[in-house]
């Protein structure tokens, strides 16, 4: 009886191991799409950005120009 309930014991101990080992490595994979979701969304920003800035100095730096070619054609 005692070998029965410390067979059930370990089966049941072993059961929570490969749980609690499961559950982890689905944490792990959750984790590593979160990373990646979040990389893609850094170099989203980061690209939106750029190109943003791109159109500002375009816009400023365009203007200039043409105004001092301008002067200088007067």
């Amino acid at each position: 009886d005692d070998d029965l309930k410390n067979a059930a014991d370990a089966a049941a101990y072993y059961a929570a191991s490969a749980d609690a080992a499961a559950y982890a490595a689905s944490a792990a994979d959750a984790a590593a799409d979160a990373a990646a979701y979040y990389a893609a969304s850094a170099a989203a920003a980061k690209t939106k950005n750029q190109l943003q800035t791109a159109y500002i100095c375009r816009e400023i730096l365009g203007e200039l120009i043409i105004n001092r070619v301008n002067e200088l054609l007067k």
